[in-house]
């Protein structure tokens, strides 16, 4: 009797059915949605060494639990579910990033060469924010260093100052490709970070007059929307944001510009409810081909599976 209790083939059986037992259990576990981590953890090494490996599994789980810190379990879990998308931030931010952090290294260089090389370059090539580079040239030590960075600040208002007088002499009220190209050099002065706080709400009274002026007639072009409602954000005025990329959604709904816009706000407010809302309108009406990239990985960050 007990020589048949320890053949092998008695044995096997006993074994197969015991991981099927465990994987049962596990799967049902982990529908829960309680430390997933874990039970996958545990139930692999339970089905290489039975018996043991429920001790084992279970040992390890009470010392989590009684010391709070379950997280290189549920490291596993992490592990077992990566997504390439996962990368997509990083990518997006590097992306972003790249070609900013030289600038910031020849600001603060030692060497002064490489500082009016830097101002020369800010000259040649039109970069976001470009004021923020040049306050720190004004605020460096070296007086040849504020030298150059208040005589590259002067040229390059003067340059933007030029490109709007030029933009509005050839403006065509109504006209949507002299209005885009007005926008453009409003849009690249307001934000360059050359102007302060008050001229910022000057020129930007000055082209918000313009873009609600016109949106009245030129309504078919979805471009005039997203700058619109991105200048009533710049001023701050975030309820005709929202009104404007509303508006946006219901007269192109199956893009997906005024959904993304929509969703940053609600987020920055904390409107969860909203937010899911929106989410949904998405996933329902805009292909997922037409959502850019970088912006995937935020959405299903948030929840929307696309």
């Amino acid at each position: 009797m007990l020589a048949n209790l320890l053949s092998p083939p008695f044995l096997l059986s006993i074994y197969l059915l015991h991981s099927c037992l465990i994987l049962i259990a596990a799967y049902w576990w982990t529908k829960q949605k309680h430390q997933q981590g874990s039970i996958i953890w545990i139930a692999v090494v339970s089905c290489f060494l039975p018996i043991i490996g429920e001790i084992l599994g279970g040992m390890a789980w009470l010392l989590a639990k009684r010391f709070s810190s379950e997280n290189w379990l549920e490291d596993y879990e992490d592990y077992v579910s990566f997504s390439v998308l996962n990368l997509e931030s990083l990518r997006y931010e590097a992306h972003k990033t790249k070609d900013l952090l030289p600038l910031t290294e020849a600001i603060t260089a030692t060497e002064q060469q490489r500082r009016s090389e830097l101002f020369a370059s800010l000259l040649r090539t039109v970069i976001p924010n470009q004021g923020k580079y040049l306050q720190m040239g004004l605020n460096h030590d070296d007086t040849e260093t504020v030298h150059y960075a208040a005589a590259t600040m002067n040229i390059i208002l003067d340059r933007y100052e030029k490109e709007l007088h030029i933009a509005k002499e050839h403006y065509i009220p109504n006209d949507p490709i002299s209005l885009k190209s007005l926008a453009d050099a409003y849009e690249q002065y307001l934000r360059s970070g050359v102007l302060e706080q008050g001229s910022i709400q000057s020129l930007g009274g000055e082209y918000l007059h313009v873009l609600e002026t016109e949106v009245q007639f030129l309504s078919s072009e979805k471009w005039l929307f997203l700058y619109l409602g991105s200048l009533y954000e710049l001023l701050q005025l975030d309820e005709q944001a929202m009104g404007t990329y509303y508006q946006l959604i219901s007269m192109f709904p199956t893009d997906s510009e005024g959904y993304i816009k929509l969703i940053h706000l609600h987020y920055n407010e904390r409107d969860w409810m909203t937010l899911k809302e929106i989410l949904q309108l998405l996933k329902q009406n805009v292909h997922q081909d037409k959502i850019p990239s970088e912006q995937r990985f935020l959405i299903q960050h948030l929840g929307g599976d696309i």
